[in-house]
């Protein structure tokens, strides 16, 4: 059924990211009013604003109530199962995983994998025992954005992309403010001791749908 506004239409998708209209106008640089005052048309810069810090939103859905909400879940892209996605080194100290995922992935100067499963970004290829024996040496996780860091779910591995590289890691809470506990998965903790990193650093995150690995 199609919704009628596109208030409407935009307090369902808040509904979704299970956050309020402050807290939405605030992430993309709006008056606190927005969600509130919206109108049936959308100025084309706060569309951009919009468009950019919630890329798991269909724009075209939210202004005209056709098609799905979101463009792939979680934000991923509509990949389809044995489609094939990129495969990134975990240590690939290049571009953002951002810019990558946006590539094709024939002329992108990476190698590829079929993905078994839909709604994958890529791959990142595992370069060390650090998440072993789940995610072992060599092995391949596919990765799919998250649209909202503030609906993370602690326990769970996730790929965050930072200005100093790529991390693989089981994330927890942080007794202080603003961080994220990393964690790794090896039993050897004297050699694989967690870490935390600033909330800040995390340019983007990617949660872990699947492992490849060899048996």
């Amino acid at each position: 059924m199609r919704d009628s506004t596109t208030k409407k239409r935009l307090a369902q998708f808040l509904e979704y990211l299970k956050i309020g209209q402050a807290k939405f106008a605030e992430k993309i640089g709006v008056s606190r009013g927005f969600a509130n005052n919206i109108g049936d048309s959308i100025r084309k810069e706060n569309l951009e604003k919009i468009a950019k810090v919630y890329p798991i939103l269909n724009i075209s859905w939210l202004l005209t109530g056709e098609g799905s909400m979101l463009k792939g879940k979680d934000g991923g892209k509509d990949t389809k199962e044995g489609e094939r996605v990129m495969l990134i080194p975990i240590n690939y100290a290049g571009i953002s995983l951002d810019r990558i995922s946006g590539m094709d992935y024939s002329v992108s100067g990476f190698e590829s994998i079929i993905s078994p499963i839909r709604d994958v970004d890529f791959a990142i290829e595992i370069s060390d025992n650090s998440m072993s024996p789940e995610y072992p040496l060599g092995s391949k996780v596919l990765v799919r954005k998250m649209a909202d860091s503030s609906i993370l779910e602690w326990g769970k591995v996730y790929a965050i992309d930072t200005l100093n590289g790529v991390i693989v890691k089981e994330i927890r809470p942080s007794l202080k403010k603003g961080k994220i506990r990393c964690v790794s998965l090896n039993p050897n903790q004297e050699k694989y001791a967690p870490f935390e990193i600033e909330t800040a650093q995390a340019i983007s995150i990617y949660k872990v749908l699947m492992v490849i690995s060899l048996k």
